[in-house]
């Protein structure tokens, strides 16, 4: 296989594998690898063009620098590879790339990376991974933005953040949350106060009579 490096803006370098570039992280300190010791860059490039083939369209890769406003754009409702880049896993890679290859901070926080993602029209996941495909660091939700020193953290220690709830690694959009636990109580309670009014109501007529 051939390898061609080109040497741009003094530390932006990228690597051709099969007329496919993936850029190349140049901060080993920042460097999240996979499963197979591969960059988040190559991950990403890797998930992302599984879930091209799937959805019948391309991807390719590009440096963060090559970005208008040095981060990767967030995904939008009408693209096609949407319902892959609305998960967390996703997310942090693109984040993760985007850190490995310049300083720190050049990524999306999470609340504007996911605010296109409710107008996704309802549709099936796309897995694009399969879990042994995912480290647990890519599978971790960071608020308010991604945090390479917690991804460092979970990827040293073997152990998920406290007090986070894993994503969909399958490639399903990320859901909003919940009915919280006041509201169903609240329905509930309300549900038995009505109950107990209409029996109320059927004895005092009764008696009445």
């Amino acid at each position: 296989m051939i390898h061609l490096f080109i040497l741009r803006s003094g530390s932006f370098i990228m690597q051709t594998h099969a007329q496919q570039t993936v850029p190349t992280c140049n901060r080993p300190n920042w460097n999240l690898p996979g499963p197979l010791a591969q960059s988040p860059c190559q991950v990403l490039s890797n998930f992302m063009n599984a879930c091209a083939q799937l959805t019948g369209t391309s991807f390719n890769l590009t440096s963060v620098y090559l970005q208008p406003s040095g981060q990767y754009p967030r995904p939008e409702a009408n693209e096609t590879l949407a319902l892959c880049k609305c998960t967390d896993v996703i997310y942090n890679l693109y984040s993760a790339c985007g850190a490995c290859q310049m300083e720190l901070n050049h990524w999306q926080s999470h609340q504007v990376w996911f605010e296109g993602c409710s107008k996704l029209p309802p549709s099936d996941p796309i897995v694009f991974a399969s879990p042994n495909q995912i480290s647990l660091w890519m599978n971790q939700t960071y608020l308010p933005t991604f945090d390479i020193d917690k991804a460092l953290q979970v990827q040293s220690t073997g152990n998920p953040l406290p007090a986070q709830s894993a994503s969909n690694t399958t490639g399903g959009p990320t859901g909003g949350p919940g009915p919280s636990k006041s509201s169903n109580t609240s329905v509930i309670i309300g549900t038995i106060l009505g109950g107990v009014i209409v029996i109320l109501c059927i004895l005092f007529f009764y008696y009445r009579r």
